[in-house]
């Protein structure tokens, strides 16, 4: 999923939980990613297996910035609209998109043996059998239009259970 999608969901979620710890926050932020992630959205191909890896890293980081342009409008929508401290919402962001930046970090420093590959290895596996689930599973996948429309269903919907 996109980056905005994760942030929103979060957001959304755990402003209903204003009691919670800062710590347990982001370790749920963190996890929610993960569970978004289990489920098809579309953009599991979005960067084609045959591109050389400059391509690949530089269509990420094309990607990847677009997306954060979006989630820094829904930042300061957010900020403005729900009552939310603004450390806590920066930390329920920062968790939520976490595992995506340490898959990119795991990208740009694969191909050799480096504390990167040793360290985020077993994540970015747990990470890509998510991803992949429903593919391998049941032969299921959508197309990026279908994620993308399923993706801002989901955010519609997170934005309006979080307007209380």
């Amino acid at each position: 999923m996109f980056l905005t999608t994760h942030a929103v969901i979060a957001s959304s979620v755990f402003s209903y939980f204003p009691s919670l710890s800062n710590g347990l926050v982001f370790l749920m932020s963190f996890l929610s990613h993960f569970l978004l992630d289990f489920i098809p959205h579309g953009d599991e191909n979005l960067i084609d297996k045959s591109w050389s890896r400059r391509k690949k890293i530089l269509a990420l980081l094309f990607v990847g910035l677009f997306d954060l342009v979006f989630l820094l409008v829904f930042f300061v929508w957010f900020y403005d609209q729900v009552v939310v401290d603004m450390s806590r919402l920066i930390i329920i962001i920062f968790g939520s998109i976490l595992p995506d930046g340490l898959q990119f970090l795991f990208f740009i420093f694969s191909g050799k043996e480096n504390f990167f590959t040793k360290v985020l290895g077993g994540l970015q596996l747990f990470h890509m059998k998510l991803h992949h689930f429903a593919l391998d599973r049941f032969n299921f996948a959508l197309t990026i239009k279908q994620g993308i429309l399923l993706q801002i269903t989901l955010i519609v919907v997170a934005v309006f259970l979080a307007i209380k």
